[in-house]
């Protein structure tokens, strides 16, 4: 059920009234409890025909006729408004939704609903936090990746493993971007539970199909995750136990309508029984410890009318510990292992125009993954190995919004990244051994975008973009182009069929081993012996949407990936002097062909969705 909300607003200024010509509306779309920007939301002219959606910070743009105006603000779990105005000059007009939740008692009729998990264009779902607490979880933790593997063409290689598949793609062939910031590890618990904590999140949009032009780094698809901004009105908190975790979140406002922060922590609770069994098995027995914590944090402020800057934050960890020697120290032995993320982001929104939105970033992220091992002698026998992955870049992304009703964005990125494949330090009495230390490999990356959203007839539109750049890495340069492309043509009333082609390169490369046990993953940079992979997507679908409330959406793909590499056999993870990690590596093509199918149920008192996939990689 839906309650429509009308705002009658009466904004009238220059030209009189019978003088006809264009004017610009635009403003930001937000939770009318908190301030939350909604990114995504949908506008709707019913006098003119023309709408638009909101950019990633909840601003939209449309140009219209001067003169009466009904808009019509839509987005997934809100009540839609119905804002009715007279406006002769450009005008400025900020909304506030209301969650559905908040509604009882209400009768009213059903009109067409936005999707919670099919969006209406070609390979690309859509997942709120409110849809991730509906769906049964395992031990009572919502998680955004577990949702994941419910729609179709996404699945995890292996239970425990690290990363998800995405159309036959490897885990690392997706571009997973949490406020924009690049996530070089997404799990805790080896794969069993995700970093993203659903209390400091908002959503999230995977795009597996037409990707669009403003991603890269890539070759198979993108999930893009944002967090909370924090509530600009009232101190809110929440505080969770669950049979694997603790989360506490609060969030508050620090100047009233102004600016705010979010922090939510979470912490396991796994640890506490394993040292419980070391203590009941008394000393000399053998103990396995293992936990992880993680931190979201983030702060806006609205500088002014035109201005508004967030910083962002997560770091995590986890540890696993045996140890073990029967209380003899010539049997002694310890092992750890423990892989950490950070993440920090600084980023400054700015409107020059109603028509131009752009959006400035500097971030950081960082991954390290590494384990000791100790014998013996405790202070003298030991073995340990790292590797690890540091990126700096700062890129501006900018949203055009043009008269014709057309969407135009451009952006750039500058990226300098870092890497550490696999350094390792050994010792045994007296004799301590550190190789590959100076291995260290960097890349310089320069990359730029523009992409448009085009309506050519009533029925025919098309977003076309071009992504190109180079890579500089120890003395080799590699160029780059990738054009993409998605055709959309309107059958009729209720159908929609789409095709669409995207061309991705991919500069650094993950190596996957499991010869110790644990996941290993080795994050490696191109260089003159490896060069970027590259993919071809190609996608085609069918979309019904009948004014039920319910949505059906098929859709078959093909897509070929050149220049994979992975290790040749299962037992090279720690290196010995001056070999690097291309000696053990070898180099291949691959490709995935399939079909999915999928249909949502929006509105009722059951709502939900089923989907099937066929596919088959080689």
């Amino acid at each position: 059920m839906v309650l429509y909300f009308v705002l009658m607003v009466h904004l009238t200024a220059g030209n009189p009234a019978n003088v006809q010509h264009n004017i610009t509306v635009s403003g930001y779309i937000s939770d009318a409890e908190t301030g939350e920007r909604l990114p995504g939301a949908s506008v709707y002219c019913e006098t003119s025909k023309k709408g638009t959606i909101s950019n990633n910070y909840g601003f939209y743009s449309l140009t219209l006729p001067a003169g009466n105006k009904q808009l019509i603000f839509r987005f997934v779990g809100y009540q839609p408004v119905i804002a009715q105005f007279t406006a002769q000059s450009d005008t400025t007009l900020h909304i506030g939704l209301f969650s559905r939740n908040l509604v009882s008692e209400v009768e009213v009729k059903a009109r067409g609903e936005q999707s919670e998990v099919i969006s209406q264009e070609l390979g690309v779902n859509r997942l709120t936090a409110r849809s991730v607490e509906k769906i049964p979880v395992v031990l009572g933790e919502p998680d955004l990746l577990k949702s994941l593997q419910l729609l179709p063409g996404v699945s995890f290689a292996s239970e425990g493993a690290t990363g998800f598949s995405v159309r036959g793609g490897s885990p690392d062939q997706t571009l997973i971007l949490l406020d924009g910031v690049p996530v070089y590890n997404v799990n805790h618990l080896w794969g069993f539970m995700s970093l993203f904590n659903n209390d400091a999140i908002s959503g999230a949009m995977l795009h597996k199909g037409s990707l669009p032009a403003r991603f890269g780094g890539r070759l198979s698809s993108v999930l893009d995750i944002q967090m909370k901004e924090g509530n600009l009105k009232e101190k809110s908190g929440t505080f969770t136990l669950s049979p694997v975790a603790g989360r506490y979140t609060i969030e508050r406002p620090l100047v009233k309508e102004k600016a705010s922060f979010i922090v939510s922590a979470r912490k396991t609770w796994l640890d506490i029984p394993l040292l419980l069994a070391q203590k009941l098995g008394g000393a000399g027995a053998p103990s396995l410890t293992y936990g992880f914590w993680d931190i979201n944090a983030k702060t806006n402020w609205i500088i002014g009318p035109h201005d508004r800057i967030y910083f962002s934050f997560y770091t995590g960890r986890d540890a696993f510990i045996h140890e073990d020697g029967g209380g003899r120290e010539k049997d002694y032995f310890k092992f750890s292992y423990h892989w950490q993320n950070l993440t920090t982001v600084l980023r400054w929104n700015h409107i020059f125009s109603p028509k131009v939105f752009a959006n400035f970033s500097a971030y950081n992220s960082r991954y390290r993954q590494e384990y000791y091992g100790h014998f013996g002698k405790r202070d003298k026998n030991y073995f340990r190995n790292y590797n690890q992955l540091a990126d700096w870049s700062v890129k501006g992304d900018f949203d055009w919004f043009l008269e014709t009703g057309n969407h135009v964005r451009s952006g750039f990125l500058v990226s300098f990244m870092e890497f550490n494949p696999s350094v390792s330090a050994f010792r045994n009495d007296s004799v301590a051994v550190v190789v590959n230390n100076d291995q260290a490999s960097h890349n310089f990356i320069t990359e730029w975008y523009g992409e448009g959203d085009w309506k050519f007839t009533r029925r025919i539109s098309a977003g076309i973009g071009i992504r190109a750049g180079v890579m500089q890495t120890e003395g080799e340069i590699y160029p780059s182009f990738h054009p993409r492309i998605a055709i959309k043509y309107k059958m009729s009333g209720i159908v929609t069929g789409q095709l669409a082609w995207a061309r991705m390169k991919q500069y650094l490369h993950q190596l996957q081993n499991t010869a110790m046990g644990i996941p290993a993953e080795l994050w490696v940079a191109s260089t003159p012996g490896a060069k970027p992979g590259r993919s071809d997507l190609f996608s085609a679908g069918v979309f019904i949407r009948p004014e039920t409330g319910y949505l059906f959406a098929g859709e078959i793909f093909w897509s070929h990936f050149n220049k994979l590499l992975q290790y040749r056999s299962a037992g090279h993870i720690i290196q010995g002097r001056g070999e690097r990690w291309e000696d053990f590596v070898t180099f291949g093509s691959g490709a995935a062909r399939g079909i999915e199918l999928m249909a949502e149920k929006t509105t009722g008192t059951l709502t939900g969705w089923i989907a099937y996939t066929l596919s088959k990689s080689s």
